[in-house]
Parts: C-alpha cells; structure tokens; sequence
C-alpha cells in the first residue's frame, strides 16, 4: 500500500501501554509495542509487511509486551530492535524477551542492538523522518536502573526510559514521553536541548508514577509543558487501570498551556462514570483497541507528519464526544479550575 510522503504518526490505542507507529515510503519504526495484539492488528491493518526498527523505550510490560507476539509473527519481517539493559527488571517476560531476541539475532533474522541515549540517536532516522533521543542522557543510561545519580536520586526504569523527539523534513512533530519520570526530566532540561513539539504524548500514562506527592505531579508537568510548548497532548491510558490521567497532572499540563488540547486514547472513569450507549461516530479507521467495547475516546491518533495539525480524530470531532458523553471530564474541570484560580491569565498556551 502506497503512502503520500512523507507518511503518519499513529499514537496508538492499545489499552494501558503505549505503542507508536511512523510509516513513510522509506519504512515503517515502531516505538514500543504496548500489551496484547493491538499492535499487531493495526500493522496487518495497514498493510505493512517491513518493519525497518522497533525501539523499546524501556523494560516495563505495558510497553513490551507485544514484542514476543511480533516476533513470532510469520506476517512480519523485522530489520533491528534496539533497546536499553536494565538489570533491576527481572520479570519472566522481560528475560522472555531477551532470550527471543538473541535466539532470533542468532538465526539471523534480525539485528538485536543494546544501547539507546541522546549519544547515538541518529541511527534510528529514516530518510526523512528524524527520531531524535533526548533522554537518557549517556550519564543515565551507563549507570542503569538500580543505581543512584550524582545527587543521590535513585535510578529506576523509567527514569532511563527512552524520550523521542520526532522530526519531519526538520519540523517537529512530537515529543514521545515513554515513562520518563521527574528525575529523567531533571536530567534533560539540564542538558538545555530544544523539545518544543506541537504534540506531546505524556509520560508514564499521565500517572503520578512512584511516590511522587500530588504537588510534585502538578510541577512535574508544568515543568514538562513549559519545555515542550504543546498544542495537543495525548495521554495513552486503559480504561479501568490505574484511573489514569491523574487529575493533578491535568492541572498542572492546563497550567502551563492553558488552550491546549487534551485527548485520552480511551475514556477515564475520572470522565464518565458510565460507558456511551451509542457507539462513537468520530473513532477513525485506524484500529482501536477499547472501540469494541464502547471505551474509546478519542482512540487511536494518526497524524500527518506533513502538517501536524492534521490529526484524525480532529479536535472538533472528539470535543462534540467528550462534550455530549463525559460530563465530569478532566480537560473540562481542569480549564474551569485553572480560570477560576486565575492562572491561565495571561499565560502562554501551545504554539
């Protein structure tokens, strides 16, 4: 199936995980594979045979999960997979995965590549599309989860999770937050590398993550907004696990850029108590996994990488949703809160 160039960004809807897709006319990279076969049926969907790289932003299984399944898979052929060590997972699907990996690199069948970090992002460009790693830092990752960092932080996984800065043609696209967490951030906003993006898709599912407090989940992303500018930020949740986004994290993403748009991959219990009776007229092609059963709510995104502003579900589609069938939704409360206490006076929104 022939694409237009330069091709699309699917954020997709696999549940609680996170999986996303770039296909352009120069090959197809994956970005984790997220849990359960959602993946896998939006790819046969697609019609792509080829995957040039799957990047695996970290070890947690609601972003490798999938990855077994597609290596099993006859219908897919697969150049390389890249990822990071990370001797604190010690899961059975983790080393599961690793032993796959290896058996399959031994066959020949795939290149198996360990070492992911802002030092060597290049080699996971295609022609036109340029994926930029902006965290870890070398630092992070030579140290490795398990370890502490120079001021006594402790190191998990998702503090080495991968973030991907996603260009077209030298136009940003998207900021792929993984599960980056506020001692990554801190590391990255360190470095002062330039992560502004039209689109962010927010870390670790737009959940506290670890002990953080509610305050420091709040300034946690507005520091993160504040950074990235964004004009529409994705959260990629399940419905039911979790009772992700957190409402704390909404407040302080509307804080900092108080018109972005603000979209769940499926519809938070935060948002609707109970499920829509009818079904969605604005879910797009793209596979969906909660469309089966009605918990979509803006479902899987595919976003030009031409022009960034062109996503499908549109803005104005998925508002007329939340509008009529999620009436206690966060972006909504969130707004009202912020202009109630004032702090969107004057502020700067996304770009």
């Amino acid at each position: 199936m022939r694409r237009e160039t330069p091709g699309t960004l699917a954020i997709l809807d696999v549940g609680h995980g996170c999986s996303a897709v770039i296909s352009t006319d120069d090959g197809t990279v994956v970005i984790d594979t997220g849990p359960g076969s959602a993946l896998l049926e939006y790819l046969a969907e697609s019609g792509v045979e080829v995957i040039h790289t799957v990047v695996l932003s970290h070890a947690d299984q609601d972003h490798v999960g999938a990855m077994a399944q597609l290596l099993a898979s006859r219908r897919f052929r697969i150049g390389r997979v890249v990822l990071n060590t990370d001797s604190e997972k010690d899961t059975v699907i983790w080393e599961g995965l690793l032993v796959s990996l290896q058996e399959a690199a031994n066959a020949g069948d795939i290149e198996f590549e360990v070492g992911i970090s802002a030092s060597n992002a290049s080699k996971l460009d295609l022609a036109a599309v340029k994926m930029d790693v902006v965290s870890p830092t070398p630092y992070l990752a030579a140290r490795g989860p398990g370890s502490k960092d120079q001021r006594g932080r402790s190191i998990t996984t998702n503090t080495v999770s991968a973030v991907i800065l996603i260009k077209c043609e030298g136009r940003p696209i998207a900021l792929l937050g993984g599960d980056l967490d506020d001692i990554g951030l801190s590391h990255l906003l360190e470095t002062g590398a330039d992560i502004r993006a039209p689109i962010l898709v927010f870390p670790h599912h737009g959940g506290k993550g670890g002990r953080a407090t509610s305050a420091r989940a709040e300034d946690f992303a507005r520091r993160l907004c504040d950074a990235v500018l964004p004009s529409t930020v994705i959260f990629s949740i399940g419905r039911g696990r979790y009772a992700t986004p957190n409402p704390q994290i909404v407040n302080g993403v509307l804080e900092e850029c108080p018109d972005c748009w603000i979209a769940c991959t499926q519809l938070s219990e935060s948002c609707a108590d109970q499920l829509p009776n009818s079904h969605p007229t604005h879910i797009g092609h793209a596979f969906s996994r909660g469309r089966e059963h009605g918990k979509c709510c803006a479902g899987t995104f595919v976003i030009s990488l031409q022009d960034p502003s062109i996503i499908q579900p549109s803005r104005q589609d998925h508002s007329s949703f939340v509008d009529s069938c999620a009436p206690t939704a966060l972006c909504r409360v969130s707004r009202r809160y912020a202009r109630a206490t004032g702090i969107d006076n004057g502020r700067r929104g996304g770009e």
